[in-house]
């Protein structure tokens, strides 16, 4: 454990869902990366039409006891 690298495009610095799992809502949905993100150039923008919801998710390795940068 511990080589992947944490948080890949976490900032979605690549313009793309590059290093997320993707799942948008069954009913149809609108997911996108484009501008006015937090802190860099570009934010990820959901608009799912059904009840369920988009999700994003990433899995990483951290180290027990370590505190997150």
């Amino acid at each position: 454990g511990g080589s992947r690298e944490p948080n890949v495009n976490g900032g979605f610095e690549a313009a793309s869902f590059a290093g997320w799992a993707v799942d948008p809502d069954a009913s149809g949905s609108l997911l996108l990366v484009g501008g006015h993100g937090h802190s860099g150039s570009d934010a990820a923008w959901f608009g799912a039409i059904g009840p369920r919801g988009d999700t994003l998710s990433q899995t990483f390795d951290t180290l027990p006891g370590a505190l997150g940068d």
